[in-house]
């Protein structure tokens, strides 16, 4: 494992109820996440984790010493990563390490049970060195209707680790097509829904920056577009033309799910889907002057991979009533 010891402090969420999202009121989240780690020998590196509800999650962090991939499949099962798409069984504790990343989880459940999840205090597990950690949140932000922390310092043993959160993406899995169980496969499945994910974050971005060139980024250079009650082919031209006007006159100060969007990945992992439900506010230009803009819509839309990434094809929507 390498660099196990600068790792340590995050393995202590024990997978007694890997399911800590859906604690309490509301439903379960999966959580796609990216931080910037500042370790006490002042080595920083990239941690990117996905877990879904039932304790699936893939753990990778980008360190100049070297790389970690480390997999929980829903059944307990722990792997390993070589980067080269070969993953090997690894210790059963190592779940407990995964699970220990993701501290977003930590918080809301402990937040859900009324606890104060400003300052938490866990045990470390004598199998990854045993003592306890304090880890502590700082600079929330509101991500659908809850406030999630943006940083985390865990603290053991005299040390620190500083977590920046650049991502925090909450999503649930959508029916359709089940998880792969093969590691590699199971690996890229969860690779797949964290950066569709993404793609749906950048285009939300893309409308409350006004950032047209953002958004047509990820559209395919041919789609369908559904809505009304007509079906219709349409270029990403065509829907720059479209929408650069309207982007150009309309200020969002709120362009935001209101619900974590739904997401599913074809078995054969060429073809994806996404259910959202947005709600806007903003200010619009006109001809008489600027007038209050505010609505409701959900979407469906149809996403194919594109070599290493994913675009979307086809949209069906509807306005909120």
């Amino acid at each position: 494992m390498g660099r196990s010891l600068a790792l340590l402090p995050f393995a202590l969420l024990i997978a007694a109820n890997p399911d800590v999202a859906g604690a309490g009121p509301g439903e379960a989240w999966a959580l796609a996440t990216r931080a910037e780690v500042a370790a006490p020998d002042g080595i920083a590196f990239t941690t990117v984790l996905v877990s879904l509800p039932d304790g699936t999650a893939l753990l990778e962090q980008f360190h100049p010493e070297g790389d970690t991939r480390l997999l929980v499949d829903g059944g307990g099962r722990v792997f390993a990563g070589d980067g080269e798409g070969t993953w090997h069984s690894a210790e059963p504790e190592m779940a407990d390490y995964v699970h220990g990343h993701d501290a977003l989880r930590l918080f809301r459940e402990a937040a859900s049970e009324g606890r104060d999840p400003g300052t938490l205090v866990r045990p470390l597990p004598p199998a990854l060195g045993g003592g306890e950690v304090r880890l502590t949140f700082a600079a929330p932000v509101p991500v659908l209707g809850h406030d999630l922390p943006t940083a985390a310092v865990f603290h053991h043993e005299g040390q620190a680790w500083r977590y920046r959160y650049t991502e925090v993406l909450p999503f649930v899995p959508a029916p359709g097509a089940p998880l792969p169980a093969a590691p590699a496969a199971l690996a890229a499945r969860l690779r797949d829904l964290a950066e569709i994910a993404r793609v749906h974050a950048r285009g939300l971005a893309a409308h409350r920056q006004g950032d047209l060139a953002m958004l047509l980024a990820d559209e395919a250079p041919r789609g369908l577009v559904s809505g009304r009650g007509r079906l219709r082919e349409t270029t990403s031209a065509e829907t720059g033309a479209a929408l650069g006007p309207y982007l150009a006159t309309t200020t969002f100060a709120r362009y935001e799910d209101v619900v974590p969007p739904r997401i599913t990945v074809a078995a054969d992992g060429s073809l994806a889907w996404l259910a959202c439900e947005i709600e806007a506010e903003g200010v619009q230009e006109g001809p008489d002057g600027s007038a209050p803009l505010t609505f409701g819509y959900s979407w469906v839309e149809l996403l194919a991979r594109d070599g290493a990434r994913w675009v979307r094809v086809g949209n069906a929507a509807s306005a909120r009533p």
